[in-house]
């Protein structure tokens, strides 16, 4: 196969999917093909068609492959557009919430049983859970504000003694 009907038979495969994932998309939204998104990326495709097909032809000049660097950023731009208007729509939101309350509904209960296997398995092995980890993080914290608070009462009370000792030595000096 000649490379120029080799790269028309690529780009025809090309279009094909391409048409297949829009149709999709606008399946899964639950609306009319309205508006045409190929408006969006069908001049890109009729330029990139013919720049590939010049580059098979002239064996990938730099001149062709800035000129298809181009045309791929500007389709990702054109596709990035659409999508962004798709995904706009009631519809993308409906379905995407419908996808997360499924992903959520089915994910939940295997979160809660991964979790029991873990306790379990800790417990197994003899070591501390997360929840007990952090329960003993929070007593520990709790200690140390009443060392801090004590250290504080104690630095008061030696405060209060030297104040006293130091009365009481004035007391003696002038009393003797």
């Amino acid at each position: 196969m000649s490379g120029a009907a080799w790269a028309e038979e690529m780009l025809q495969q090309w279009k094909q999917s391409t048409e297949q994932g829009i149709e999709a998309w606008q399946a899964m939204l639950g609306r009319t093909p309205q508006p045409n998104l190929s408006q969006y990326w069908m001049p890109f495709f009729n330029q990139g068609a013919s720049l590939l097909s010049q580059m098979v032809r002239e064996g990938g000049s730099p001149e062709v492959l800035q000129l298809w660097k181009r045309f791929l950023d500007e389709g990702i731009e054109a596709w990035s557009k659409a999508l962004e208007g798709a995904m706009a729509s009631e519809g993308f939101a409906a379905a995407f919430g419908k996808y997360l309350e499924q992903y959520l509904g089915a994910a939940g209960p295997v979160q809660k049983e991964m979790k029991k296997a873990g306790e379990a398995y800790l417990k197994a092995l003899g070591l501390p859970s997360r929840n007990q980890i952090a329960e003993m993080t929070s007593q520990i914290s709790w200690v140390e504000s009443r060392i801090e608070e004590l250290e504080a009462k104690i630095e008061g009370v030696m405060g209060s003694l030297a104040s006293l000792q130091a009365t009481l030595e004035k007391a003696r000096r002038e009393g003797t």
